[in-house]
């Protein structure tokens, strides 16, 4: 083999195909990630309606919590049987629920937050 001298024409057509792999290539990964980005935020809103029903019958189970811890201060004996028997499960029931020291609705975890990273520019 003789040694050649390459020309720009020579490299020209290995450098645009291999240019627009990496075009193609990153074009697909960036649909996929608005794609999942799409169904990851369909998710978290699927979420917002059970997580009410659950706030809400949590309500109305403190609310029948608080009334018999009530009736048992009163002196009804099955109140109070009812308040022992929570108390054995490890049910803590409190008249002013915001006495406790844990919050009422604990805070979502940041991995489920919905706001895009710090390094990551907005769409």
């Amino acid at each position: 083999m003789a040694q050649e001298k390459i020309t720009p024409a020579q490299i020209l057509l290995p450098v645009l195909l291999l240019s627009v792999a990496v075009a193609g290539f990153l074009a697909f990964q960036t649909t996929l990630l608005f794609n999942d980005r799409a169904s990851l935020q369909a998710a978290h809103v699927a979420q917002d309606k059970p997580l009410a029903d659950a706030n809400k019958v949590k309500d109305q189970a403190n609310g029948l919590a608080v009334g018999t811890l009530r009736l048992a201060n009163a002196g009804d004996k099955t109140a109070v049987a009812i308040i022992d028997q929570l108390k054995k499960n490890g049910v803590n029931v409190q008249e002013n629920p915001n006495a406790g020291s844990a919050p009422a609705t604990p805070a979502a975890p940041a991995a489920m937050a919905p706001e895009e990273p710090a390094t990551a520019p907005a769409p």
